[in-house]
């Protein structure tokens, strides 16, 4: 099939409308979701950025990369990355990036035919919205991609519900910041996916849409990314839509590191050094089977068994902080529940 990865920057689950926000934010995604698989509980490899979204590109978490030490780092040539291993498997590949990270000097565009980082060469993504241009930028690349024989792969990154949230005369989703910074990407989603839809290659897409990681407002005291490992900033949208794609519902959590395994076995090309798991069977109805998630920030990890989830917070001058959390009673992690399951505190403290 054809390949058209998304990448909504910042984007948590619990404030899109299929995972049950009270407003009808995003009704592009809710409609991909009412065609696709939606899975229910799906996490970020890391909830900052680098964490979140070296591993999209290259199927590995931050830490297995070929990397340079920078903050900002450098991917290395010799990862073999996912465009890399689509290509090598008879693909087309563009990208369309919106983020200044996301550039050919980083090491991002290794394995694409077409690379386009107009959107945040065009206006800066973090002052001004960038969605319209990624939108214009992506249809241009699609085109090009779809001009040639060979199945193509896509991935769009789309930065505008990342901070700072503009406002859009055009787009009235509430007053406060919960409401409105969803308002660009759905509507670019929307775009694209209506693009694809009326070509002749639209039967044998699948698109594959996710939320890079969260973001906080106040809730735990925090406020956007990084700093923990809470649902609101690592809980993400995941919907698979398509070709061959049976509408359904999956509870089991999954990772954003199985994006890439997943791309690559849809693709039928090998899964090599992938550290995720396939999600292929479960998008054409089977159960899916997935160790625990492990989810990272800067001394913090979270590790997701649902219903269960076990935060680890290492404390300066002394050992890990644990605490357990059972999200079915207690979606907002507000009670902790260790003392109550010791046999899912040692299993889940266990895992690696």
């Amino acid at each position: 099939p054809d390949l058209i990865l998304v990448t909504l920057d910042t984007v948590r689950a619990d404030l899109t409308t299929p995972y049950g926000s009270e407003r009808d934010t995003t009704p592009a995604l809710a409609a991909l979701a009412k065609r696709g698989v939606l899975f229910e509980h799906a996490y970020a490899i890391g909830s900052t950025t680098q964490r979140a979204l070296a591993p999209i590109v290259t199927g590995k978490p931050l830490s297995a990369i070929k990397r340079s030490a920078d903050d900002w780092p450098t991917i290395h040539d010799d990862n073999d990355t996912l465009a890399e291993q689509l290509s090598e498997a008879g693909y087309a590949t563009g990208a369309v990036v919106s983020f200044t990270w996301l550039r050919p000097e980083r090491g991002f565009a290794q394995g694409f035919n077409y690379f386009e980082d107009k959107p945040w060469q065009t206006r800066h993504p973090e002052r001004e919205y960038t969605g319209d241009v990624a939108l214009s930028a992506a249809k241009n690349v699609y085109d090009k991609l779809a001009k040639s024989d060979k199945p193509l792969f896509l991935w769009v990154h789309l930065f505008d519900a990342h901070k700072r949230y503009v406002d859009h005369a055009d787009i009235d989703y509430g007053d406060g910041q919960r409401d409105r910074y969803l308002a660009e990407v759905d509507r670019q989603l929307g775009g694209l996916v209506e693009h694809v839809d009326a070509g002749p290659r639209a039967d044998k897409t699948v698109y594959l849409v996710h939320g890079s990681h969260g973001e906080a407002f106040n809730e735990h005291d925090v406020i956007e990314h990084g700093r923990e490992v809470y649902n609101e900033t690592i809980w993400v949208p995941l919907v698979v839509a398509g070709a061959g794609v049976k509408p359904r519902k999956v509870a089991r959590a999954v990772s954003t590191l199985d994006i890439a395994p997943t791309l690559l076995s849809l693709a039928n090309a090998p899964l090599n050094d992938s550290y995720g798991v396939s999600l292929r069977d479960a998008l054409g109805g089977s159960e899916l089977a997935r160790d625990p998630v492990l989810s990272y920030a800067r001394h913090r990890v979270a590790v997701v068994d649902w219903p269960f989830k076990l935060v680890a917070r290492t404390r300066k001058g002394s050992g890990a902080w644990l605490l357990l959390f059972d999200l079915s009673a207690d979606p907002g992690e507000t009670k902790d529940v260790a003392g109550a399951h010791n046999d899912v505190l040692r299993r889940l403290g266990d895992v690696r």
